[in-house]
């Protein structure tokens, strides 16, 4: 355990995905940090691509949404009178929700903005040029382009706003971003005079606040947490069904050349890595006796999923097309890139966030709120 917990902890793009509805796992990171008076931020870069992210994903979702609406239409056409009300918000009125929702829960747990500072651009095209990171060089199609504007923008604005804190303190970036843990990244960091700590896992930045928990809180937690697991797996059966719904095919299968068009089964081998989000300040010590949730209440919960799914995919046989390479000239092999339909199973591991009920000082009554693939 460090000898003090964090100062500073800022936020990169991936972590805080689905913004203003963060998975149930940030929670739990936000009210720790807060019990421990750790500052949060998010730079500046990150709101804007969050906020594009948001406009984006609506957008998505109401062009499928009407694309099905069509179909119902043309099918009820002559049969049944439909109806179908509601207006489309433009980009504008989504961007206004979005800021004012942003900065509600900003708000309330005590997240400050990093702002972008004024950046040299002939130092940032030098970087783009030699391929500095956090910028690099992708291959897309035929053509290498260079990639990491804002991936730059975001450690440039952690870096300058880290002067804000004493020399002594800790700060820390949570991201998933490979390019952040190169060693070239970490010596750029130290070339700027910066002890600024990376973290990729929620649960590991997790375990770093916690230790710095009081004892009684500390223990009180722990063992809810393991109750919760506990009933979980208890009930894995029933919330099989209840993940099962919220599961959507298109996210099935890591392979490129299987695409799940229908889940046929899904069944849930184990729960674990359960977080919770920490009580309010007046049910724990030292304003309360004992660490207790009232009766009733409803905790926000955060958990890792073992399971297995049978779908039905559509496969694509791309290996002739290595192949290719090998051909002596003039010799084109007949190459079958049909798509096939076929049943697969994958073990897959997702994050799952529930809510669950305080009844008679134990939390059960699970409701299934949000379903992802596992972050690494």
């Amino acid at each position: 355990m460090a000898s003090q917990p964090l100062k500073q902890i800022y936020f990169d793009t991936n972590i805080l995905y689905r913004w203003p509805h963060p998975p149930n796992d940030i929670y739990s990171i936000f009210g720790v940090a807060r019990w421990l008076g750790t500052k949060l931020y998010m730079p500046e870069v990150v709101e804007r691509e969050l906020e594009a992210q948001f406009i984006r994903s609506v957008n998505a979702a109401y062009d499928a949404a009407e694309k099905g609406l069509r179909e119902v239409s043309k099918l009820c056409h002559q049969v049944i009178t439909t109806d179908f009300q509601g207006s489309r918000p433009n980009d504008e009125q989504l961007r206004d929700a979005f800021r004012k929702r942003s900065d509600e829960l900003k708000k309330h747990f005590g997240i400050s903005t990093a702002p972008l500072p004024a950046l040299d651009v002939s130092m940032l095209v030098d970087m783009a040029i030699n391929r500095a990171v956090p910028f690099e060089a992708k291959v897309v199609g035929d053509d290498e382009i260079v990639a990491g504007l804002q991936d730059t923008a975001i450690l440039l604005s952690v870096l300058d706003h880290m002067k804000t804190a004493a020399a002594t303190d800790r700060c820390a970036i949570i991201t998933a971003d490979k390019v952040f843990q190169k060693a070239a990244t970490k010596k750029l960091i130290q070339s700027k005079g910066c002890k600024l700590e990376l973290f990729k896992k929620v649960g590991d930045l997790f375990s770093d606040l916690f230790s710095h928990v009081w004892d009684a809180t500390r223990t009180a937690w722990y063992d809810e947490m393991k109750q919760i697991e506990a009933s979980l797996n208890e009930q894995k059966d029933d919330l099989s069904q209840k993940i099962f719904a919220s599961l959507q095919a298109s996210e099935v299968g890591p392979a490129i050349w299987k695409r799940a068009k229908e889940v046929t089964d899904f069944t849930i081998t184990q729960f674990l890595s359960i977080l919770t989000e920490l009580r309010e300040t007046e049910h724990r010590p030292p304003n309360a006796d004992t660490y207790k949730r009232p009766e009733g209440s409803d905790v926000k919960i955060s958990a890792k999923v073992f399971s297995r799914t049978e779908a039905i995919v559509e496969a694509v046989n791309w290996s002739n097309l290595f192949l290719l390479s090998g051909v002596q000239s003039g010799i084109q092999p007949v190459v079958d890139t049909t798509p096939k339909l076929e049943d697969a199973s994958f073990h897959e591991t997702l994050n799952v966030s529930l809510t669950g009920t305080v009844k008679n000082g134990v939390i059960g009554d699970f409701q299934v709120t949000g379903v992802e693939l596992h972050r690494p």
